[in-house]
């Protein structure tokens, strides 16, 4: 499209010289220029034409080709001193050893707490993992549903472990005993009792 813009813009500059050239020496229009311009014009566009489809698998190569390793319907567990943090389930997992990176698919994830019992769920369309620091992130449709009633829905979601905390940067929208409140950026620890909202806030919680 790039190069498609360049030449109509070219055709467009030599038109309007020979415009100017023909009303200047008061000749009349030549047929055949314009005849030479359109033949010129087709076969350049055939050839960008052809170099883009070429030029597209190398540019756009997929996720999947990519990838060291593949797992359908995987599973993961994340440990801390020896206990259970959190499960993590995926319809695929893609593994990028050189990257240390792990992007899945259809994405169920449950939350421990210390004693083992379940705290939450997260659910999203697709994400990756850090296998180095654990860090994660999360995108698409992404809901959280917390064991005391809270919940939260998202367009993405990040999870820092070195800080224990969660974030975005996109529009977040959290419910709890009835009451609401969204914004366009998040930041909270991960028990839902640090809540940080900003940026067009609508709504309010109330303390713990």
């Amino acid at each position: 499209p790039h190069i498609q813009r360049v030449i109509i813009l070219l055709e467009i500059g030599i038109f309007f010289a020979y415009f100017v050239y023909v009303r200047r020496e008061e000749r009349q229009f030549d047929p055949r220029f314009f005849c030479g311009l359109l033949v010129v014009t087709m076969l350049i566009f055939l050839f960008s034409a052809g170099c883009e489809k070429t030029e597209q698998p190398t540019l756009h190569q997929s996720l999947e080709d990519q990838a060291d390793r593949i797992m359908h319907n995987a599973s993961m567990e994340f440990t801390e001193q020896g206990l259970l943090t959190a499960k993590l389930n995926s319809q695929k997992l893609l593994f990028f050893d050189d990257r240390h990176i792990i992007w899945g698919y259809e994405i169920h994830v449950d939350f421990f707490d210390k004693d083992g019992r379940l705290a939450g769920v997260l659910l999203a369309d697709s994400g990756w993992v850090k296998s180095e620091t654990r860090e994660v992130t999360v995108y698409g449709n992404v809901q959280v549903d917390m064991d005391d009633g809270t919940k939260l829905w998202a367009d993405s979601l990040s999870y820092y472990p070195g800080i224990d905390r969660i974030k975005t940067q996109s529009y977040v929208q959290i419910e709890r005993r009835g009451e609401n409140i969204s914004g366009n950026s998040f930041d909270s620890d991960l028990n839902f009792e640090d809540i940080r909202i900003s940026g067009n806030v609508s709504g309010r919680l109330r303390s713990e």
